[in-house]
This record gives structure tokens, sequence and C-alpha cells, in this order.
């Protein structure tokens, strides 16, 4: 076996193939791999503007509920900084952390707040979202660290997304 797929490997039409498909693997993986990076960094600058607008907006609260409500922010902010910078975004803990700064999103847009001008997303997304977040928390699966990160799961998935668009 291993003797013909070294034979199908160098023969000289198929050589110049199988390089063209390691170097497109190599880089797939580097660029996911700098994409995966990049995503951690733009979370943990989101996170960094609501922990500094908590941060001023607990001051300058005008009731005892509001000012609570801007402690949980600053809070939660800290922790998320904390499980993007470390890259510890796949526990159970970043999950809880996530769910909690969920309800405290919906929360905002129920009483009128603005934590993140930047990262408005409607009531159905972050619902949504809560509801993947408690089945994948429920069930022990491990959460992917972004949309980027390299596994077989995402590059098969991409390759059927790209097929649901083609047309025939």
């Amino acid at each position: 076996m291993m003797y013909e797929l070294k034979k199908f490997i160098f023969n000289k039409r198929n050589v110049g193939v199988f390089g063209f498909l390691v170097f497109f693997l190599v880089c797939f993986i580097g660029y996911n791999v700098y994409m995966d990076k990049h995503y951690n960094e733009s979370q943990i600058k989101i996170y960094q503007k609501a922990y500094r607008i908590s941060e001023n907006r607990m001051d300058e609260a005008g009731s005892e509920e509001e000012s609570e409500f801007w402690k949980k922010v600053y809070r939660n902010a800290s922790g998320l900084i904390h499980f993007y910078y470390n890259s510890e975004n796949k526990t159970d803990e970043f999950i809880e952390s996530k769910l909690s700064w969920n309800h405290l999103m919906l929360q905002a847009n129920n009483e009128g707040y603005i934590i993140n001008d930047f990262e408005k997303r409607d009531v159905q997304t972050l619902q949504n979202e809560t509801k993947q977040l408690k089945y994948l928390k429920k069930n022990h699966i491990e959460m992917l660290n972004s949309p980027y990160e390299p596994n077989t799961f995402n590059i098969f998935n991409e390759y059927k997304c790209q097929l649901k668009n083609v047309q025939f």
C-alpha cells in the first residue's frame, strides 16, 4: 500500500497536484490561525470598551438598580476580557460568562441602556445565541474558539456552505 501511495505521489503528473494541495492546506491553516488571533483581539477590544463605559456609568448611576446593573457589566466584561486574552474561551466558565453577558445585553435592550454602540444586536439574535450556548453547556460540547479556528468541522462546513450557494 505504501509503495502504491509513493508511486502515485511521485508520478510526474501528480507531484504538482500533490504539492499544490499541501501548499493550500498549509496556507489555509496559517490563515485561520492568524484570523483566530485577530478574532480574539477584536473581542477583547469590544469588552474593553464595555468595561470602560460601565466603569464611568457606575459613578454616574442615578439609582441603586442602575448602579448594580453597571457593576454586573463591569465584572462580566472583565471576566470575558480575561477569557479571550488567555485564549480560555472554550471552557464551561466562559460559556457561563457569555450567557451572563447575553442576559445583560437583553436587560440593557429592555431598559434602554447602551453598553456598546457598535455591538448592537437585536433581541432575536441574542435569544438565539443564548439558546445555542445553553445547549452547548447542557450537553458538555466544547465550544469553538472562533469561526476561524482551523479544524475539520470548519473546513467541511465552509465547503458545504459553498455548495449551497452553487446553482445547477
